[in-house]
């Protein structure tokens, strides 16, 4: 089983060619380890002995904990500190449980349909900063009834779960992007409350890996009070991370270079947009992967996720100020949109009540 996880194929994409790296982490990634995440010799072995010693006393939660891979995945984004590596374990572990619509598929096979059906792929290239970038495609090339919101979650949930075993990607990040062309009403209410916390508990110091960018393209003017709700309830670190860029590429170009993207993002790559079968083959050789992933998910839960978030003062008096602005603006909503500023104020006040859990 562990010497299934240490080989990656190697698939073709056009031109390119997307498999894991799990190999030692480049010169370039080394330099920025020791410069931002305190990655020493010195450090990496105290950190390993003392989370060790510190999971020891979780007596709740099933850990491997020999497995040194495994534990450097959680001491690397908390800068090899132990106690914080501890906290994370217990916060991701929380997670898993508190999320089992989600969790409960986290199986290649389950996922297939979205990944044949080419609506969430890796891409067999990463950004100018060596971060992987994952894609997804949730506006009117997917039919919520054929792919339900939560299945297409899980899909790019799964991605995030293998790109955990790439040192290359612990250390450099992982970057997001959504594309919402053609976003009906109707699709736009499936973004609920409930699972834009679901997104903030996820991408907020919750998983293993550096969220460095959450981007959404092509978003419908009915989207963005939906992610405008959510966003103040990020910290100020990871909402300046979350960017609504809609059909201006170049300001996608600023975070992710154009060099990276394909030419259907205004990138100068000549390659197609989505490879969803061949990350399902990447996926599906890691299938044993997934399954110790949920035998380690298993177990009892004593701790709850605190999401560190503005002041409730300052978020509640922009929320109020957002319901205002829908009312003012309620005969710039599109035409086929009707009874849009009743619902999306009816949204807000119900995304107070939720976040507030």
């Amino acid at each position: 089983m562990e010497n299934n996880r240490k080989t990656s194929p190697e698939i073709k994409c056009g031109d390119l060619i997307l498999k894991l790296d799990l190999g030692k982490p480049s010169e370039t990634a080394q330099k920025k380890a020791l410069k931002e995440l305190r990655e020493t010799s010195e450090n990496i072995q105290k950190g390993i002995y003392e989370l060790k010693r510190l999971l020891q006393a979780e007596t709740d939660l099933i850990i491997p904990q020999d497995n040194e891979e495994w534990l450097i995945k959680y001491l690397r984004p908390c800068k090899f500190y132990p106690e914080s590596a501890r906290d994370l374990v217990r916060r991701h572990y929380n997670l898993r449980h508190k999320y089992k619509e989600i969790t409960n598929v986290l199986k290649p096979f389950k996922l297939k349909q979205v990944f044949d059906a080419n609506m969430v792929t890796i891409l067999p290239q990463r950004d100018q900063h060596g971060r992987r970038i994952i894609m997804s495609l949730m506006g009117k090339q997917c039919d919520y009834n054929i792919l339900p919101y939560d299945i297409m979650y899980a899909a790019g949930t799964l991605c995030t779960d293998l790109l955990q075993l790439e040192p290359e990607t612990q250390i450099n990040g992982v970057v997001y992007i959504v594309d919402l062309q053609g976003l009906s009403f109707s699709q736009a209410l499936q973004h609920t409350p409930y699972r834009n916390k679901r997104v903030l508990d996820y991408i907020q110091n919750n998983i293993p890996l550096r969220v460095k960018g959450f981007h959404v393209v092509n978003q419908p003017k009915i989207f963005e009070p939906i992610f405008a709700a959510i966003k103040l309830f990020f910290n100020s670190k990871y909402a300046e991370r979350i960017q609504l860029h809609g059909s201006n590429y170049k300001s996608l170009h600023r975070y992710v270079s154009a060099e990276c993207l394909p030419q259907c993002y205004g990138g100068t790559m000549k390659t197609e947009l989505m490879y969803g079968r061949e990350t399902y083959q990447l996926l599906s050789h890691f299938e044993e992967y997934f399954e110790d992933i949920k035998h380690w998910s298993n177990g009892s839960f004593k701790y709850q996720i605190k999401t560190t978030t503005p002041s409730s003062q300052n978020v509640f008096k922009k929320m109020s100020e957002m319901e205002t602005e829908i009312d003012t603006t309620e005969n710039q909503i599109p035409a086929d949109t009707d009874g849009f500023p009743e619902h999306a104020t009816k949204y807000i006040s119900t995304t107070k009540n939720v976040l507030r859990m």
